[in-house]
C-alpha cells in the first residue's frame, strides 16, 4: 500500500508497505538548519542542510569503516531541466509517479525506478560502488505503464 508520508516541509518519504522506498526533496521548499531526511539504517544518507553566511564547518573525515551492503541506493539530483519519474515495488509492480525539476532530487532505496526526459536534462547520479558492469548491477524490465 502507497503512502507519502511528509518528513519536512521540503521532502517526502515515499513508503510502500510500510517500507521507505524512496526520499524526495523539492528545490521549492526552504531547508533551515541541519536536516538529514533519510534513517540511520539506510544505506545511503541523505541530508539537506541550509548555512548561513559565516558559518565554519570545522575540517573532518570518515574513519574506514566495513560496511555490509544488500541493496544498491541511487540519489539523482536534477540539476537542470525535468524528468517524469516512475517507481516500482521489488516485484516489478508500478505504483508512484511525479515529475521532478530542476533542483529536485530523490533518492531511491529500493524498488525499481524510471525516468521519462520531458526537457534536455542534466542529472547528478550517484550510487554505491564498486560498479560491477550492467549484468551485474541492474536489471532491466518493461515497467508496463509506458507507451
Amino acid at each position: 500500500m502507497l503512502e507519502i508520508v511528509k518528513a519536512t516541509s521540503f521532502c517526502d518519504k515515499i513508503t510502500w508497505n510500510g517500507e521507505v522506498q524512496a526520499i524526495i526533496v523539492r528545490s521549492s521548499k526552504t531547508a533551515s538548519g541541519y536536516n538529514f531526511v533519510s534513517d540511520n539504517e539506510d544505506s545511503l544518507q541523505l541530508g539537506v542542510n541550509y548555512y548561513p553566511a559565516g558559518t565554519k564547518v570545522k575540517p573532518h573525515r570518515h574513519p574506514p569503516l566495513s560496511r555490509q551492503l544488500t541493496s544498491t541506493a541511487e540519489f539523482l539530483h536534477i540539476d537542470d531541466g525535468s524528468c517524469d519519474l516512475k517507481l516500482f515495488t521489488d516485484d516489478f509492480e508500478f505504483y508512484y509517479e511525479t515529475v521532478l525539476n530542476s533542483g529536485d532530487s530523490v533518492l531511491c532505496l529500493r524498488g525499481g525506478h524510471s525516468l521519462n526526459v520531458l526537457d534536455a536534462t542534466r542529472i547528478i547520479e550517484v550510487k554505491q560502488g564498486p560498479y560491477y558492469g550492467a549484468a551485474k548491477d541492474k536489471i532491466v524490465f518493461d515497467d508496463g505503464v509506458s507507451k
